[in-house]
């Protein structure tokens, strides 16, 4: 028994899957990790032009401008500290929504193209529909 189960996981089918699936979640890794040497390579050295921003913000939060706004807290760019700070938590994040989504997709496809289970003769199929305990009183030859 348990080696018949392990023959049905390791099927052809569930093996393309699971590489399918590992393909995705490296795309994934590796993209956001281009995204975050990006991010690091192009606001991190610009701080200064943040703290002149940051600067200007605390003015308009002083209402000196034309409109009044609250000052940034943050002496680093957001996308700095978004791919500094939170990494992880954006990496688990896109790991388990693309996870969702991919056996969603998964188990819409298999199921289009899982073999029926309904009998193929379809007076079978009228037979069992007029003997079913539900249909009792009613006649399927009355149309």
């Amino acid at each position: 028994m348990p080696r018949r189960l392990l023959q049905n996981t390791l099927s052809h089918v569930n093996l393309i899957w699971l590489a399918a699936y590992l393909v995705i979640v490296m795309g994934i890794v590796i993209g956001l990790l281009a995204v975050r040497d990006w991010a690091l390579k192009t606001y991190g050295p610009e701080e200064a032009n943040w703290l002149v921003w940051r600067a200007e913000t605390e003015k308009l939060a002083k209402g000196e401008g034309p409109v009044l706004r609250r000052a940034a807290k943050s002496t680093k760019p957001p996308a700095v500290v978004l791919m500094k700070d939170y990494f992880a938590v954006c990496l688990v994040g896109a790991i388990v929504i693309c996870s969702a989504l991919f056996a969603t997709l998964m188990f819409m496809i298999r199921g289009i193209f899982r073999p029926s289970t309904l009998p193929l003769n379809s007076e079978q199929n009228s037979t069992a529909v007029r003997e079913s305990p539900g249909n009792a009183g009613c006649r399927s030859d009355s149309h």
